[in-house]
């Protein structure tokens, strides 16, 4: 009898020893799935600020282009507006794609195209409105982050990287299931980047990125 009492203790203690593991297993992988949401979290604060400070910076450029039409001459105005070039640009695609990418594109062409000549009345009045576009990009940039549960902490904005892209560095804090008190507090922000759409006139357009921090 005792042989038996003692092999059913050894069972319950390995039965509640290998419960005990596969707790901590499922805890750890659990941790590694939350990494991968909070990950996630980072990517898409990323990627919705870097769509929203865009948004300002066309603001800015279609203030510029109604600024640039209103000083023509007659003589240009008998030719043709920036405004109507972009309508007329804008008609010509074909795509399947909604109306505000067909406006971007438009505007890029014709920028790109009037660039391209040495608009020399163009580039100042562009590069003045988008640079007095910042503040609020990077404000709106900043806005979403915060309102999507990322982090700004160690974040960055960037007008605009080399894909002539405005380039946003988010992140999101990270906290797991199990151990967390061993993270240390300077490892908990997972980041990523997120990439608004590119604006090709730059190409012609004299322009210093600038880089600025949250």
């Amino acid at each position: 009898m005792k042989s038996i009492h003692s092999e059913k203790g050894n069972i319950t203690i390995v039965t509640l020893a290998s419960m005990g593991g596969m707790i901590v297993m499922f805890l750890i992988i659990f941790s590694m799935a939350n990494a991968f949401l909070v990950k996630g979290k980072a990517t898409n604060s990323a990627e919705q600020a870097s769509i929203a400070a865009s948004a300002e910076m066309y603001k800015a450029i279609n203030e510029a282009i109604d600024e640039y039409d209103a000083q023509l001459t007659l003589d240009d105005l008998l030719a043709e507006t920036l405004r109507d070039k972009i309508q007329d640009r804008k008609q010509s695609i074909m795509r399947p794609i909604s109306d505000s990418e067909k406006e971007r594109i438009a505007i890029n062409d014709v920028l790109s195209s009037e660039l391209s000549v040495l608009n020399l009345q163009l580039s100042p009045i562009l590069r003045n409105k988008m640079t007095g576009a910042l503040t609020n990009a990077q404000q709106a940039a900043r806005d979403v982050i915060l309102a999507n549960g990322g982090e700004t902490l160690n974040g960055k904005i960037i007008f605009f990287n080399s894909n002539h892209q405005i380039e946003v560095h988010a992140s999101a804090r990270y906290e797991a299931f199990f151990m967390d008190s061993l993270i240390d507090e300077s490892s908990r922000n997972i980041s990523d980047e997120g990439y608004g759409p590119k604006l090709s006139f730059l190409e012609k357009l004299s322009w210093s990125v600038q880089e600025r921090n949250f």
